[in-house]
């Protein structure tokens, strides 16, 4: 399969799973993603204190949000913690290789959240402000996998709603989203997440450009 061919099919997949998960984050949940080797119990643990450690840090908008003791003890045992969680596959080619990744996806409620925020001392980061509509360009992309975790990495920021891929070209993704908050918010939100650059916004301030690390 041409690997642009592949490329598309595999983001209309994942549009498709993000349409269904979205709308939680707006109803109270926080959610997030992260790739997991297996899901045996040590594993799927491990990897919801990844999420939950990643959701702290971006709702309190510093990384001293998930390093607090009452954080850290909740990230230790995030079973106690998560409403529900969820495993997703997916095959991209990596160095040309068909591999298959497994994701767990999971969900916290907001109250939660805030309440562990406020343990560490933290004010709690707003992400109900306006929301503007926005497009998003990434670049560069380098393989089926780039696209996936982009598209991860910016569902599972609980300012961002509505996601959906408006062109996949071979280099860079080009996206439309809802941010709360706006433009502003989601620069902010991507700096501490290590996963993007941000570049800024374009002539057009409607336009946000991102570098995938």
């Amino acid at each position: 399969m041409p690997i642009r061919l592949f490329v598309q099919c595999n983001l209309l997949l994942l549009a498709s799973v993000f349409g269904m998960t979205q709308p939680a984050s707006a109803q109270g949940v926080l959610e997030g993603e992260v790739a997991v080797s297996s899901q045996e119990d040590g594993v799927v643990t491990e990897g919801l204190g990844r999420i939950l450690s990643e959701i702290l840090v971006r709702t309190g908008g510093s990384a001293d949000a998930a390093s607090h003791s009452a954080a850290q003890a909740a990230i230790a045992a995030p079973r106690d913690y998560v409403q529900t969680f969820t495993f997703r596959s997916e095959t991209v080619l990596q160095a040309g290789v068909p591999t298959r990744l497994l994701y767990l996806r999971a969900s916290f409620d907001r109250r939660t959240i805030q309440s562990l925020l406020r343990d560490g001392g933290l004010d709690v980061v707003a992400s109900d402000g306006a929301p503007q509509s926005l497009r998003i360009e990434v670049s560069p992309l380098r393989s089926g996998g780039d696209f996936a975790r982009c598209l991860s990495a910016l569902r599972s920021l609980p300012i961002v709603r509505q996601l959906e891929v408006t062109e996949a070209a071979p280099d860079r993704l080009l996206l439309r989203a809802t941010v709360a908050g706006g433009s502003g918010a989601l620069l902010t939100s991507v700096d501490e997440g290590g996963v993007f650059r941000p570049l800024g916004t374009g002539s057009d301030p409607d336009l946000v450009l991102l570098e995938l690390l």
